[in-house]
């Protein structure tokens, strides 16, 4: 799904996940929500990012350990709600 949408477009991803999966029997399109909240704030990161290490010289460590902040705290937030599901 993720190389379809990068490739192209998201009907793209989304023809690739029909081509392999037609009768809808995986979790693909709720993990790709979760996939997209969690990486949400990492696409709008980004350019300012890319123009922050270009120009201001910072290293590419520390914009690195930034944007996998993104990716920790939407894994911690994920994690607690399906612990709290289950229960």
């Amino acid at each position: 799904m993720v190389f379809g949408m990068c490739c192209g477009s998201n009907p793209q991803g989304f023809a690739l996940v029909r081509s392999v999966d037609p009768n809808n029997e995986s979790c693909i399109y709720e993990a790709l929500g979760v996939y997209n909240a969690v990486f949400f704030w990492n696409f709008l990161i980004l350019p300012f990012a890319a123009t922050t290490v270009l120009y201001n010289r910072l290293p590419i460590y520390v914009v690195s350990i930034l944007l996998m902040c993104t990716f920790i705290i939407g894994s911690v937030l994920f994690s607690a709600e399906k612990k709290q599901s289950h229960t």
